[in-house]
């Protein structure tokens, strides 16, 4: 498993208000700040908040100094406390209030700027203006009322649209970065400036609605940018929505009796052990145990899983899910930040903020972009000023449309923007994707490795055949053994007495009853003694089961387990047991078989099992690998790796920790009430296998459309640029072609929600 840098690791959390962010290259300045403290193992920012997270290796390393160190990356910054008012709440819009209300502003000044200056809308009655000023004041105006007028239009979008990114860039020099603030802001103020100039001079050509321009189209810009990325994030606000805000608590006498008098209390004040009634519709405050009740739970905004659960008395729920049918009392045993829930929104959150390595390479080639496009800047400046006729007013122009179209802020949104809907749109679909890099990962797979118990089959042995020898029937068979087995919590004698009970067999009692470490069991039945075991363990107390001996010889090779039944010393019959296989098992190995993926099973069991499992699937027999131990599982997936091959490896997410830990890719098969082991990278919600191929695929249109983005954000500059250089941008061309880069890049990724579950449709999007 490839280890990210951003991952957290041990230690406390400190979180912060971040001011000052603008866009997602803002936000990664922030976080690059953060995490070169000394002390700090990861960082993330949320730049729709206005929010940053930090863990740290140490917990007593004071909270001020990292925000002293936001401060001089250009961002002041606050420590929160952990009930502190400002703390961030998911969805939150201040980011895209702030900047609608901006762009808003823009425009009201900017169209009627426009339409006089570059539309020509109006002259006529401008120009009556003017004369009827020149008349009432004696002065000689000459024409210049339309550059009055621009300039009194202009100035308000300069001071108070063009103060935002003044700031910015007044940050963002000081801690010695020339950033994207700096670059509009130097291209707005050079056309206004100049016009001023200009105005006083009275020269003929001046860039007024240039000036506007530039800075409307760029706060409209990041108005789009901040409603796309919200919607973005929107997945972890569909969390939150799940959780009640208050719950029927069932109140309890002194003597800890249920009383069934109810009460309506905050969620936040359950504590474990508590009863809530849950009617129908309602949705479980928290997570618990059912303790009354039947009902039929839908669990598919936390799972994935679209059919709803039935529930029952001992059955597990998970809090935010919704009780379709019945009334439920639940008895809580999980709450806060230790609900499945909280952790979920916790992981989503988390994966959403860290950083794929494609995103590195992508700032690499920022530092050398930016740059070189300020020396195209340059350039174009003295050329349009010293070799040609146009004036150093055009060649200002020129230079300040290279500057604004060379903003890197697409660059640096073409990874995060798919990466938070990949994994939001994962959340949805029961697939829980901790961090960036496994996203990246899964599109990259060559090889899946099957763990076989849990993963492939239910892990519980099931009765498949009864075989009866001389005068005694299967039902006699099956309910002898059942009695005796009635005080075993062995799983043969747990799958027993299921399957009696299935059949509505008879239980008599049994008597005297003797446990053999796992080999068997003995006692006495309706006057009879009783022996269920192994073969060797009956052949032991000198049972003859050489009249089944062929009927056990074929279970045995199909990878079943045996047990022999007797009465009095003689054998009675036997009965087959078997782990069964997942109902999606063939279905799901097929589906990774059809996306060009190699699969393997890995298991610790006995050849003959592994083959007649590997053989129901459809595991080619060379792939198959048994009598492994936890250990030789990571020992075949490093096989694998020195053979170049990229590997995911399926499994429980606790005995298969080492070789989860080894892989490329961890996938876990977890359930809503246990999220498996730190050492997966993906976790499936649901039981089961069957949403393996959707990880692959969501992960790979994932990493396609991050390729696309970068294409996106590169073709934009690529063509742009030679022209702006050439002077055959308009400065609103320029800001509007660097701001549709944006747009295209959120956009892009936000074709990701079309994507659908192969289960439920084919997928699309991207």
């Amino acid at each position: 498993m490839i280890q990210s840098s951003d991952k957290p690791a041990a230690g406390g959390i400190c979180e912060l208000s971040v001011e000052g962010m603008s866009c997602g290259a803002c936000a990664e300045n922030v976080r690059k700040a953060l995490a070169a403290v000394p002390g700090v193992t990861w960082a993330e920012v949320d730049l729709t908040a206005g929010h940053a997270r930090v863990r740290l290796d140490d917990a007593s390393l004071p909270g001020q100094k990292l925000a002293d160190a936001s401060a001089a990356a250009g961002y002041p910054a606050k420590v929160l406390a952990a009930d502190d008012d400002d703390a961030p709440r998911p969805g939150g819009d201040v980011h895209e209030t702030g900047w609608r209300w901006l762009a808003l502003f823009g425009v009201l000044f900017t169209v009627p700027l426009v339409a006089l200056g570059e539309m020509g809308l109006g002259q006529a009655q401008v120009r009556a203006l003017e004369q009827a000023l020149e008349r009432a004041l004696e002065l000689e105006l000459a024409g210049v009322m339309p550059s009055i007028i621009a300039f009194a239009l202009a100035t308000p979008v300069q001071l108070i649209l063009g103060w935002r990114f003044y700031l910015g860039a007044w940050r963002g020099l000081k801690a010695g970065r020339f950033d994207m603030d700096a670059l509009v802001s130097l291209g707005s103020t050079t056309a206004y400036v100049y016009s001023v100039v200009g105005l006083i001079m009275r020269l003929d050509h001046l860039y007024f609605p240039a000036a506007a321009e530039i800075l409307t189209i760029i706060a409209l810009g990041h108005w789009l940018e901040a409603r796309a990325t919200r919607r973005a994030g929107a997945a972890i606000e569909g969390l939150v929505k799940l959780a009640p805000e208050t719950a029927t608590r069932v109140r309890k006498r002194d003597d800890g009796n249920e009383e069934g008098e109810e009460e309506e209390i905050l969620v936040a004040k359950l504590r474990v052990g508590d009863i809530v009634h849950v009617r129908p519709g309602g949705r479980i405050p928290a997570d618990g145990v059912v303790d009354e009740g039947e009902s039929a739970v839908d669990e598919s905004l936390v799972t994935g899983e679209s059919v709803p659960a039935a529930k029952t008395t001992g059955d597990e729920v998970i809090g935010g899910t919704l009780n379709t049918s019945g009334r439920l009392l639940v008895r809580v045993t999980r709450t806060g930040a230790d609900s499945t829930l909280a952790r979920l929104i916790e992981i989503v959150r988390r994966a959403q903020s860290t950083r794929a390595r494609i995103q590195r390479l992508a700032d690499r080639i920022s530092n050398v972009f930016v740059p070189v496009v300020v020396a195209i800047a340059i350039g174009t400046l003295l050329f349009w000023g010293l070799a040609t006729n146009e004036g150093w007013g055009r060649a200002m122009i020129n230079m300040a449309c290279v500057l604004i179209i060379a903003c890197p802020c697409a660059l640096g949104l073409a990874a995060p923007a798919a990466m938070m809907v990949g994994t939001g749109v994962g959340a949805r679909h029961g697939i829980l994707i901790r961090h960036a890099d496994a996203l990246e990962s899964a599109g990259e797979i060559t090889d899946v490795i099957l763990d076989k118990t849990g993963t492939l089959t239910e892990a519980r042995l099931e009765v498949v055949d009864v075989q009866a020898n001389g005068s005694v029937s299967p039902a006699d068979v099956l309910s002898w053994a059942a009695a005796v087995e009635a005080s075993s919590e062995h799983p043969i004698g747990i799958a027993i007495r299921r399957r009696a009970r299935q059949d509505g067999l008879p239980l008599e009692t049994a008597t005297a009853f003797q446990s053999t470490g796992g080999r068997g069991v003995r006692g006495r039945v309706a006057g009879r003694d009783v022996l269920v075991g192994t073969p060797t363990f009956a052949a032991e107390h000198g049972i003859d089961t050489a009249p089944l001996a062929p009927v056990i010889e074929r279970w045995q090779a199909r990878g079943q387990t045996a047990s022999v039944v007797a009465a009095d010393g003689a054998c009675i019959g036997a009965i087959a047991l078997a782990d069964t296989l997942r109902p999606e098992a063939r279905a799901a190995v097929a589906s990774l078989q059809a996306r060009g993926l190699t699969v393997h099973l890995v298991t610790g069991d006995n050849a003959a099992t592994a083959r007649q499992i590997a053989e129901q699937v459809g595991i080619a027999a060379e792939n198959v690998h048994a009598q492994v131990l936890p250990a030789g599982k990571a020992d075949e997936v490093r096989r694998l790796q020195e053979a170049g091959r990229r590997v995911m490896m399926v499994g429980d997410g606790v005995n298969d920790a080492p070789a989860l830990a080894q892989a490329e890719l961890g996938v876990a098969i977890g359930s809503g009430t246990d999220i498996a082991a730190e050492t997966a990278d993906i976790v499936l919600m649901r039981a089961g296998i069957g949403a393996l191929a959707d990880a692959v695929d969501l992960s790979r249109m994932t990493l396609r459309t991050i390729k696309q983005n970068f294409f996106f954000a590169f073709f934009y500059n690529v063509c742009a640029i030679p022209l702006a250089a050439a002077g055959l941008l308009a400065p609103w061309m320029a800001a509007a072609a660097m701001g549709l880069s944006d747009i295209c890049v959120i956009g892009n990724a936000l074709l990701l929600y079309r994507w659908k579950s192969s289960g439920r449709g084919e997928s699309e999007g991207g």
